[in-house]
């Protein structure tokens, strides 16, 4: 005969169970413990504060509210969409990795404050490795990212998205193409770069800009943005921009500085190299920008912009100042032009 036990219930009715039912719960029980404790111990991603809403954005303080915006934080609703940094990320902040099938879309405002990154990548690396009809502001970056292809201190990628009000300490490395100090490749309609500064060392082959590795944004903009620090490639190596493809049509690059620490050669490859632009393959317009660096390379270097395809169209006479002075080094054609290089 099976033994049975009663317990009394909150309303005072007897249940009858079984010993095996004991037993079964008891076992219930016991896993449940280990979750607990299991589970307990895995890391929680959380924010500080807000809610994501205009003018009561998310607010990210400290490495875990970082950790949670990464792991999927980004990822919210349009009108959810808003975040803002409220204290440095002193210790090496997480890349925001996302595929470009999901990019970052919303506001990130910096608030002035400083993230320190050490990223290692392949292709599309930087703070966020791609942005999309995003705006990303107000914003210091320190330490090292290298990659090997669209690679840029705050993003590797960005397609209609608004950059401004930043400064780059961080070294930028790329092995292959567009690498830039604020950007690594423009796309899309629009888009914009703007008021931001790079004092880190870039260096890569093809397309690298002391600003923006290559844009190939419709309308888009590089407006009153400063680089101050050296610029290496191979080809197509500009101060600001490394090239400009065919579809930067109506785009413009104005009030754009790239000045010299001198006596160090600031920018310098072998084809395609120009205080502002390395090569423009399109329309496009450059004005009112000013070149105070040596530019050192062996065809086509330009104190304004090494090659542009359409010539004075592209750089109107009178509209840009070179202070720079020109080396030629030995090994080809020898072009070279104060303003224009090869047209």
């Amino acid at each position: 005969m099976a033994e049975f036990i009663y317990f009394a219930g909150a309303n005072n009715n007897c249940s009858k169970y079984s010993a095996n039912k004991i037993s079964k719960s008891r076992i219930l029980f016991t896993a449940f413990l280990f979750c607990v404790f299991f589970f307990g111990n895995a890391k929680v991603y959380s924010q500080s504060g807000g809610n994501g809403l205009v003018g009561t954005p998310y607010q990210i303080a400290n490495s875990t509210d970082w950790d949670w915006f990464v792991n999927g934080g980004f990822n919210q609703p349009s009108a959810r969409s808003n975040f803002e940094l409220t204290d440095n990320l002193g210790s090496f902040a997480t890349p925001v990795t996302q595929m470009l099938d999901n990019c970052f879309s919303g506001n990130l405002d910096g608030g002035g404050f400083t993230i320190i990154v050490n990223i290692t990548g392949q292709s599309y690396v930087g703070l966020f490795a791609c942005l999309q009809n995003a705006t990303v502001t107000n914003l210091e970056v320190k330490g090292s990212i290298d990659g090997e292809w669209r690679v840029g201190s705050v993003a590797g990628y960005a397609e209609s998205s608004i950059i401004s009000n930043i400064d780059n300490y961080a070294t930028i490395t790329g092995t292959i193409y567009s690498v830039g100090g604020i950007v690594g490749y423009m796309d899309g309609f629009g888009g914009e770069v703007s008021n931001c500064n790079n004092y880190g060392a870039v260096s890569g082959n093809f397309a690298v800009g002391g600003i923006v590795g290559g844009a190939a944004n419709t309308n888009g903009e590089i407006i009153f943005c400063t680089n101050n620090s050296p610029v290496t490639g191979v080809e197509n190596v500009g101060g600001i921009i490394g090239a400009t493809f065919a579809t930067f049509a109506n785009g413009v690059v104005s009030d754009c500085i790239n000045n010299a620490p001198t006596p160090i050669t600031i920018i310098e490859g072998i084809d395609n190299v120009g205080g502002i632009i390395g090569c423009m393959y399109g329309a496009g317009y450059v004005s009112n920008c000013i070149n105070n660096s040596r530019i050192r390379g062996v065809d086509c270097i330009g104190g304004i912009v090494g090659n542009t395809w359409m010539g004075i169209l592209n750089v109107p006479p009178g509209s840009n100042t070179n202070n720079g002075q020109i080396i030629v080094l030995p090994g080809g054609t020898g072009i070279w032009g104060f303003i224009i290089g090869c047209q």
